[in-house]
C-alpha cells in the first residue's frame, strides 16, 4: 500500500475576480468563506509555453465554456479522507450537448482534470497518465450559467506503487450527485517506456 503525503499548500484567498464570478450562486459563498478549505491554483488554467494541456488552458478557458475553476484542498481537520480535492467550476452554454445540458464528454473532461490534479498532488509530480476513466451519469447537469462542485478523493486501499486510484462526484449546490467518476492514474518515469 502506498504512503500518501500530499504537499502542504499555503492558504491564500482567491482573487476577488473569481469570488465575484460565482456570487450569483449563493451556495458557493460558503466555500469561499470556509477556513478549513485551502485555496489552490492549477497551472493547467494558465497558458505556459511547453507545458502542454492547451485543451484546458485555452480551448476550455473562456466565457462560453469553463470560465472559472477554483480548487480547494480540505485541511486534515475537516476531511477524514486522505488526499481529497474540491473544484468549483463555472459552466456556460459552450459546454452544452443538449440545450442547457452539460455534454457528457465535458463531464468526463472535468473528472479527468480534477482527478489528475489530485493524482499529481498525491504523487508529488506531473508525469502521470490516465489509464482508466469511468464516468457514470446519474442526472442531467444544467450547463448555461451554472456552477458545479467536483469532489475527488484517493482510494488508498487500491492505490500502490506508481498507480493511484481516485474517485470523484459532480454535484450541484444542494449536494445532489449528477455524475460519478473513477480513474486510475499511472506515474511514468521514462516517456520512452510508453
Amino acid at each position: 500500500m502506498r504512503s500518501f503525503n500530499p504537499p502542504s499548500i499555503e492558504a491564500a484567498p482567491f482573487p476577488l475576480e473569481i469570488q465575484s464570478h460565482f456570487k450569483d450562486h449563493l451556495w458557493t459563498n460558503s466555500l469561499f468563506s470556509d477556513a478549513s478549505l485551502i485555496p489552490m491554483y492549477s497551472l493547467d488554467r494558465l497558458v505556459v509555453p511547453r507545458h502542454g494541456n492547451y485543451f484546458i488552458s485555452q480551448t476550455l478557458n473562456n466565457e462560453s465554456t469553463l470560465s472559472q475553476m477554483a480548487f480547494y484542498q480540505p485541511s486534515s481537520k475537516r476531511s477524514p479522507r486522505l488526499g481529497e480535492l474540491l473544484c468549483l467550476s463555472s459552466l456556460a452554454y459552450g459546454v452544452s450537448g443538449h440545450a442547457n445540458t452539460l455534454h457528457g464528454g465535458v463531464a468526463a473532461v472535468l473528472f479527468d482534470e480534477v482527478i489528475g490534479v489530485l493524482a499529481a498532488l498525491t504523487l508529488g509530480h506531473e508525469r502521470l497518465y490516465t489509464a482508466i476513466l469511468t464516468t457514470k451519469y446519474k442526472k442531467p447537469v444544467p450547463a448555461a450559467r451554472n456552477a458545479v462542485l467536483c469532489r475527488s478523493w484517493v482510494d488508498e486501499e487500491r492505490s500502490q506503487g506508481r498507480k493511484v486510484w481516485v474517485h470523484a462526484i459532480l454535484e450541484d449546490g444542494t449536494g445532489t450527485v449528477m455524475c460519478e467518476g473513477e480513474s486510475l492514474y499511472i506515474e511514468v518515469d521514462n516517456m520512452a517506456k510508453l
